[in-house]
């Protein structure tokens, strides 16, 4: 007694979704000025939106749930340590620590000087504490040993500071030489000195770059402390309106690196990394792969528009649904959902492969009944009674698919699943309101649709006609 009773209740329901889908069709036929208006402003709206409001969640770390133990861990670090979240490192290193000293200064100066590019510039072992304090930090030995050296080199500092010029250090180095040749007196260090002066002049006539290490021959052992490569911590503007939200600070870093001669042939390689470069190169890779993904699909999907349905009209309606659907959908993720992420992007290709398939069962069933000689209006309704039920189970069917994955800890596949089931919605509103509406001011008629068919073809059979048919058993 129950599975009568419910299939009685199914019938109804049936027959019910079936009248308010001939009901909406008819609608839009007989208000299809007004429905096209309509759908022409909020897809403008839609747009107006999606543009002032586009963005994209680049940090892969919220592709997964926020609530896992690891993922609080981690805001909890980035709540504490907020300058080390999206930076750029630029990692430098000179064929001497003098040179690499050097580079880090004019760098680091140069992206000061740039605030509306660069919030944040720290380098790591370096500014004006460890520039007052840095020799606290030496064992006692190490310290007395270079203030012995200092001591030594007193006499040499003092007559350079004197006359710091080429013309000072040439007649310090003159003197030297005299007072060895002539009193016996022998000034230590000079053979270091004169080696760094000959490779100087050797590297200047090669016309390559090269810099007296005056901390190495001055410092000793001491000068060869510390790491050999040095760091900049940069934290830059970031645009999160664009795909790659740091692209135009490393691209103002790149120019500035090539502005201040910082490369490998002016002896100082440099290298850029950190999160804010990673991701900017992962998103590049993103988002060429989507764009070309994308423009494929969509060049597919006007091929078989064409070879299926054979009418400009049919053809411009579905693709014209097709952007507008896409459009709605984007700007409803932004409104309810927020940032795209790196995985939720990929909505637009699912929504073109799978959206289509709505007109194209609809322009085809259309096609078919005016091929019989239907008006337009009754040709309309009997294809919303024939198909429309069927069209609103698949779409019904597909969006529940993605909402499946709703229940994941993966918050990038959860938000994929809610847009890319929503598409499936919007889909088929705009199938069964778009289309009929477009169609109803372009309408076709018979005699277009026979005129698809060349005269001196009509006694060909089909088989031969068509390729795909002639050669379906091999495809």
């Amino acid at each position: 007694m129950i599975l009568p009773s419910v299939d009685r209740f199914l019938q109804r329901a049936g027959a019910r979704i079936s009248q308010s889908l001939v009901a909406l069709v008819d609608l839009a036929v007989r208000r299809a000025v007004w429905m096209l208006v309509t759908i022409a402003l909020a897809t403008l709206l839609a747009l107006l939106y999606a543009v002032g409001h586009f963005s994209v969640d680049t940090d892969t770390s919220h592709a997964l749930s926020r609530d896992l133990p690891f993922q609080k861990r981690e805001i909890a670090y980035q709540k504490a340590f907020p300058q080390d979240k999206n930076t750029i490192v630029v990692v430098l290193q000179g064929d001497n620590r003098n040179r690499t000293d050097a580079a880090v200064d004019r760098l680091s100066t140069w992206l000061r000087a740039r605030p509306q590019s660069f919030h944040d510039v720290y380098v790591p072992g370096g500014g004006s504490f460890f520039q007052r304090n840095g020799l606290l930090y030496l064992s006692p030995q190490k310290l007395q040993d270079f203030a012995n050296r200092i001591t030594d080199a007193q006499p040499l500092i003092a007559r350079l500071s004197a006359d710091p010029s080429l013309n000072g250090l040439s007649g310090l180095l003159s003197m030297a030489i005299g007072q060895r040749l002539t009193n016996g007196v022998h000034l230590p260090g000079l053979t270091g000195i004169f080696s760094a002066m000959d490779q100087a002049l050797t590297a200047q006539m090669q016309g390559k770059p090269y810099e007296v290490p005056w901390n190495e021959l001055m410092g000793g052992d001491l000068a060869q402390m510390g790491p050999a490569q040095r760091f900049i911590v940069i934290q830059p503007a970031l645009n999160y309106q664009s795909l790659e939200p740091a692209a135009a600070a490393i691209r103002t870093l790149r120019a500035g690196l090539s502005a201040l001669n910082l490369n490998a042939a002016h002896g100082v390689n440099v290298g850029v990394t950190g999160g804010a470069v990673l991701d900017a190169e992962q998103l590049k890779t993103v988002s060429q792969g989507a764009a070309v993904s994308m423009a494929l699909t969509l060049s597919l999907e006007i091929i078989l528009l064409i070879i299926a349905l054979r009418s400009l009209r049919l053809v411009s309606g579905v693709l014209i649904g097709l952007i507008a659907g896409m459009i709605l959908t984007t700007a409803w993720a932004l409104f309810f959902i927020g940032p795209f992420n790196l995985i939720s992007v990929a909505f637009a290709i699912l929504f073109i492969g799978l959206g289509v398939d709505f007109g194209i069962q609809f322009c085809l069933r259309y096609r078919e009944e005016v091929f019989n000689g239907a008006p337009h209006q009754q040709a309309m309704q009997r294809v919303t009674h024939g198909l429309g039920g069927a069209l609103s189970l698949a779409a019904v069917s597909a969006a529940f698919s993605f909402y499946a994955f709703v229940p994941t800890s993966y918050a990038g596949i959860v938000d994929l699943g809610l847009i890319s089931g929503t598409s499936m919605l919007i889909a088929l509103v705009m199938t069964l309101t778009f289309l009929p509406a477009f169609l109803t001011l372009w309408p076709m008629v018979s005699t277009s649709t026979k005129a698809t068919y060349y005269p001196h073809m009509r006694h060909i059979p089909t088989l031969v006609r068509h390729p795909i048919h002639r050669y379906a058993y091999y495809i």
